[in-house]
């Protein structure tokens, strides 16, 4: 809870404060558990980070397990 408590202070900061590459996508991010369903943004969690997903081949390589890990 602390950890959630300090980023999203902080990002509500950058966001507020400054303009930068990335800041309408950190917004998405952020906003995305409001409008999509838990369910639907598990399964592109697990189609995005999963070992088959776009992005597993990468993490499997450099050793990093996000899905049945603690960062899941």
């Amino acid at each position: 809870m602390l950890a959630n408590t300090l980023f999203g202070i902080a990002a509500a900061w950058c966001i507020a404060r400054f303009h930068f590459p990335g800041r309408t996508l950190l917004t998405t991010l952020i906003d995305l558990p409001f409008s999509v369903s838990p369910v639907v943004a598990g399964l592109v969690f697990v189609l995005l980070f999963g070992l088959q997903g776009y992005f597993g081949p990468w993490l499997r390589d450099h050793g990093i397990q996000i899905i049945f890990a603690t960062p899941a």
